[in-house]
C-alpha cells in the first residue's frame, strides 16, 4: 500500500509542478493582450483553449476569467462559448444548473444559478446602438464608435 501511496503522491507532485509552471508561462501573455486590449481573436482563442487544460487550478481559473471577460467585449458569443467550454470540463456533474449562458442586466453573463463568469462594468462603448436603431427605424448616432468610416 505504501508503494501505491507513494506513486499517487508523486503524480500529485508533478501535477501541482505542471501547474504553477503554466501560471509562470500564461501570466504575462494574458497580461500583455489585458494591457494592449488586443482584439487579436486568433491570439485569445488560442491562449483560452490552452488556459482551459489548466483551469482546474485557481491562480489559472483566474487568468482565464480575466481573458474571457475582454474577450467578451470582442465576441460575447465566442465568450459565452468558453464559458460553457469551462463548465463542461471543470463543473462536478452532480450540479443540476444549465450549461446555457444566460444575460442577467447589463454586461453579465452566467452560466445558470451560478456566480457571474463574466459580469463587470463596461470599459468600453457597446456596439450595439447602430443595430438597435435600425430596428427600432430611429436614426442611428453618428459618432467615430459607430460610423463605418470613422467618423470622416
Amino acid at each position: 500500500m505504501t508503494e501505491l501511496f507513494k506513486s499517487i503522491s508523486g503524480l500529485a507532485d508533478r501535477l501541482q509542478a505542471l501547474n504553477k509552471e503554466a501560471v509562470r508561462e500564461y501570466t504575462p501573455i494574458v497580461n500583455a493582450i489585458l494591457q494592449a486590449g488586443s482584439r487579436d481573436v486568433r491570439n485569445i482563442e488560442h491562449t483560452l483553449d490552452g488556459l482551459l487544460d489548466f483551469c482546474g487550478y485557481e491562480p489559472i481559473l483566474q487568468l482565464y476569467k480575466k481573458l474571457c471577460r475582454h474577450y467578451y467585449f470582442i465576441n460575447p458569443a465566442a465568450a459565452a462559448e468558453y464559458v460553457n467550454a469551462y463548465r463542461e470540463m471543470w463543473d462536478s456533474e452532480d450540479k443540476e444548473e444549465s450549461l446555457e449562458p444566460v444575460r442577467r442586466g447589463g454586461n453579465t453573463l452566467e452560466c445558470g444559478g451560478s456566480t457571474p463568469l463574466l459580469g463587470r462594468s463596461p470599459r468600453r462603448p457597446s456596439k450595439r446602438g447602430p443595430r438597435l436603431a435600425k430596428q427600432s427605424g430611429a436614426k442611428a448616432p453618428q459618432s467615430k464608435i459607430y460610423s463605418r468610416d470613422g467618423g470622416q
